[in-house]
Parts: C-alpha cells; sequence; structure tokens
C-alpha cells in the first residue's frame, strides 16, 4: 500500500497490514504504546455499534475500561472482574441473547487484537445495518494511527498553554467540538504542518486515541 491509498483506502484489513508490525502490533501484547493504541482502535470500533454492545453492562464496562486503564490505577481485584466478565458475556450467553448482543459480546471480547476487532466488526456489517462500516473502521485507524508512511515530530514550541488546555480538556472530555479551535491555536503557536492541520479541521469523528491530541500530549 503507498502512502496515497492509505490517505484514501476504504479497505481496513488492508491498512491494517501496513501498520500490524508497528503502531498496531498484535506481536508485542504488552508494549504499552502499541497496547494502548490497539485498545483506543478496539473500543473505537466497539462505539459504531454501541446500541449493542451497551445492553449488556459487563461489555459497556469493558469497552469504557479499554478508554480508560492508561488514564487511572484499575486494581487487580477490578481488572480481574471485568476480564472474568467480559468472558462470561462472550461466551455463556443467556438463551435469549440478542443475537446481535451476543455478536457485539464477541467484538467486545476481541478488542484489544486489532485485526480480529476488523474482521469481526465487518463480518457482521450486514447485520449491524451500516453499509459504510468498512469506511467507518478505516477512517478510525487513520484517527488513531495518523500516517505511517510520514510521521509527525512535535515542536516543544507549538506547545503553549492554549494548546495543552485544549488538547487536556478534549481527551478527559472524550468532547472533540474544539478540534477546529486547536488548529487555529496550532497555527498561533507557530505549527504549519498541513497533516496536523488538515486532521484538526477535517470533519472528523474523532476519538480518545486521536493521533493528533495524542502528540501535543506526548501520549503517542
Amino acid at each position: 500500500m503507498t502512502e496515497a491509498e492509505w490517505l484514501t483506502s476504504d479497505d481496513p484489513l488492508a491498512m491494517h497490514a501496513v501498520v500490524a508490525d508497528g503502531a498496531l502490533c498484535d506481536k508485542s501484547p504488552h508494549h504499552p504504546h502499541t497496547e494502548r493504541k490497539r485498545a483506543f482502535f478496539g473500543a473505537a470500533c466497539c462505539r459504531l455499534v454501541w446500541p449493542f454492545v451497551a445492553a449488556d453492562d459487563r461489555c459497556r464496562r469493558a469497552v469504557e475500561y479499554f478508554e480508560t486503564k492508561f488514564d487511572r490505577a484499575y486494581s487487580d481485584a477490578e481488572t480481574d472482574e471485568i476480564w472474568s466478565d467480559m468472558k462470561d458475556a462472550d461466551r455463556h450467553p443467556a438463551d435469549d441473547t440478542p443475537e446481535l448482543q451476543l455478536f457485539a459480546a464477541h467484538l467486545v471480547y476481541d478488542a484489544d487484537v486489532s485485526d480480529w476487532t476488523i474482521r469481526r466488526l465487518l463480518d457482521g456489517s450486514e447485520g449491524w445495518g451500516d453499509p459504510q462500516r468498512a469506511r467507518q473502521v478505516a477512517h478510525l485507524l487513520r484517527e488513531i494511527v495518523g500516517n505511517p508512511f510520514r510521521p509527525v515530530a512535535f515542536d516543544p514550541g507549538w506547545g503553549t498553554d492554549t494548546v495543552l488546555s485544549l488538547a487536556r480538556g478534549m481527551y478527559a472530555g472524550r468532547d472533540f467540538a474544539a478540534m477546529p479551535i486547536l488548529a487555529d491555536a496550532l497555527q498561533d503557536a507557530g505549527c504549519e504542518d498541513d497533516q496536523v492541520l488538515t486532521h484538526c479541521r477535517g470533519p472528523g469523528p474523532h476519538v480518545r486515541g486521536c493521533w493528533v491530541v495524542d502528540l501535543v500530549l506526548g501520549k503517542s
């Protein structure tokens, strides 16, 4: 895959092959950077079918765990309980569990394994009822990974109080409406990187793990 294809592709499996040994490397499951990116990508994929996921409180809690475990300290007991509940929802559903809710439980259980997450989401695309699902997942890869062909280095001079405050607020609140304002603040700070500014001013949607917000906050 070329850079131009990455930027326009609607084939998330082909895109994943580009970053499978890098940003989303499943072969190094405990590397902090890749583990974090995988968790945010999986959680964002689960939120594409949130009504089915949230119908089971165990699955909802698991997704929220993926989104927060890098920013708060979970005790071993809490973590064990979440994983046990997630496994139970996946493997021991009630007899009357609706098919799509069961499919959502499978999706959540594999949410930290990127290629399985993509396959499960696309395999269920007809049942999920959205013909744009592959395009949505491809967008999430670009949202979280950025452009693997042209990584951006953060210039410390861009990190003004305004820039940092905006990024922290969006990250904490998971409300990314201020992304265009972040672009203006970055530009005021001297950033002229087209990838950064275009991403901030693009249509989104943006999610926790957004590569620009992570770049600003030193989390990438």
